[in-house]
């Protein structure tokens, strides 16, 4: 089943001539493991400076909850944007147990105008020491540790060939079935659309995964992710095109992302059975 990008379709090539389409795929050591291309020498001013105020945010807010905490994206690259680029954060708690209010970032924001956004989430040292290597992968290739001990020279190196893939789709479900429900309560357009952001920002990902090992090379960048997520899909190119558009030009319009990203998923999911056999689901409290 083949999803339409619904009333988009007359604007969407005009659109795309908007989109930056720069990215770039890591590189790989004489052994094929990914070398990651971030590093805390790589933030740069002004950015440095919303990092560090984040940074202390995060520690006042989870206090002794904290273990570690992370910044992946393009700030830890060097290629930030202003007014385009988010602050990726994430903090490796030492427990489970639900956060009883997030912190305060429109203060954040409207010191750092040029920063475009904020994303905060967790997860546990379970997960990381655990049997699930997707947090580990993503730590090791994309993330720098700004406080607290830093995990990744534990964490072993990974190839393009270790099944990252398969376990990632064994929760992608859950994502889905996470943003149709906040969708459906959503209370605001801006909250539809950092919705919509962040879902098309998982589908080009998980596009890249989905023939990572047939491509023989990995990035989280979205413009690339398409293009080769297209090479092997060509006629899910004009859908992942879409995602790609909505990831950079989010809209709030409700019925059309639901009927959109319920129908890309479900393709999705069939494609993914197709290249590794049905995959049993892992719990849903594995995503954060």
């Amino acid at each position: 089943m083949t999803p339409e990008p619904a009333d988009f379709n007359s604007t969407l090539s005009n659109l795309m001539n908007e989109l930056t389409k720069t990215g770039s795929f890591l590189s790989t050591d004489e052994h094929g493991n990914l070398i990651s291309d971030a590093s805390v020498g790589k933030i740069v001013p002004p950015w440095r400076d919303a990092v560090d105020y984040a940074r202390q945010l995060e520690v006042r807010h989870l206090g002794d909850r904290l273990h570690s905490l992370y910044l992946r994206g393009s700030v830890p690259r060097g290629v930030a944007l202003p007014g385009r680029s988010d602050l990726d954060l994430f903090a490796v708690l030492f427990d489970d147990v639900p956060r009883t209010s997030q912190p305060q970032f429109g203060e954040f924001l409207n010191r750092f105008p040029f920063v475009a956004g904020i994303e905060s989430s967790h997860i546990t040292l379970a997960n990381v020491q655990g049997p699930f290597d997707y947090y580990r992968f993503v730590m090791k290739v994309s993330a720098v540790c700004i406080h607290g001990e830093d995990l990744l020279p534990q964490i072993q190196p990974y190839t393009t060939d270790a099944p990252i893939a398969q376990e990632w789709f064994r929760i992608f479900p859950h994502l889905v079935d996470q943003f149709v429900a906040d969708l459906k309560v959503s209370g605001s357009d801006e909250t539809s659309k950092r919705l919509c952001h962040d879902m098309m920002k998982a589908f080009l990902r998980a596009g890249m995964l989905l023939v990572m090992k047939r491509r023989g090379a990995y990035t989280r960048d979205l413009y690339p992710s398409y293009q080769c997520f297209s090479m092997f899909y060509p006629e899910q190119e004009p859908a992942m095109r879409h995602c790609l558009e909505l990831a950079v030009n989010p809209v709030s319009d409700r019925h059309m992302l639901l009927l959109f990203v319920t129908s890309l998923a479900e393709w999705m999911m069939g494609a993914t059975e197709d290249e590794f056999g049905r995959l049993e689901l892992l719990p849903a409290s594995l995503v954060h």
